[in-house]
């Protein structure tokens, strides 16, 4: 379960990641990349839960990192 909740952190990571990359700059195939990994990460984790309070905690990472 432990190993779910971190793998679901960085692909919220991922999908942050991305989806930053995407807005910010003007080559989108970067973002675009992240972005799917994220997504395909996600698709191979198991527990639904764990997946989504990963993927809020990574998600939520992302902000943090502008200051």
């Amino acid at each position: 379960m432990i190993k779910n909740l971190i793998q679901s952190i960085y692909s919220g990571l991922c999908i942050g990641l991305g989806g930053t990359a995407y807005l910010s700059c003007d080559n989108k195939v970067l973002g675009s990349f992240l972005f799917g990994l994220g997504l395909f990460s996600t698709l191979m984790l198991k527990s639904l839960v764990v997946i989504t309070v990963g993927n809020s905690i990574g998600g939520g990472l992302i902000p943090l990192t502008k200051r």
